[in-house]
């Protein structure tokens, strides 16, 4: 996120970003989503290759 993101994840006009993390982890614990273990450009290179197999 940009420093323009983070300034809105301040609890004013969105979650602040520490109950947004703590939603994260509570519904990674719970086992309701799974983490990601990919890096950003891993997780871009992916999605690059499976949108390719739609088009």
């Amino acid at each position: 996120m940009n420093e323009l993101d983070l300034e809105s994840l301040d609890g004013n006009y969105y979650l602040h970003q520490d109950e947004l993390e703590k939603l994260r982890l509570t519904l990674i614990s719970t086992g309701i989503i799974k983490p990601l273990n990919y890096t950003e450009d891993e997780l871009m290179e992916y999605i690059k290759k499976e949108l390719t197999v739609y088009e």
